[in-house]
């Protein structure tokens, strides 16, 4: 069993549904301090629990930002 599965499992049984929630908040956190390794691990590990979330998630980080001025 591959190491993210195991830990995927692991943060399941920590949290229950919550697990993928959490686990994306995680990653965001990750994300805003510039922790891209943790950025990773956590996205992996919801990606295990909820791969749309997953998805979702990283659809929504990598739109670009356009604001409209004036």
């Amino acid at each position: 069993m591959k190491d993210t599965t195991q830990d995927a499992l692991r943060h399941f049984a920590a949290h229950g549904l919550r697990a993928a929630k959490i686990a994306l908040g995680n990653a965001s956190a990750a994300a805003a301090a510039a922790h891209d390794e943790d950025h990773r691990y956590w996205l992996g590990i919801c990606r295990e629990l909820d791969a749309r979330a997953a998805a979702q998630f990283e659809a929504a980080r990598s739109v670009p930002e356009t604001r409209l001025l004036g």
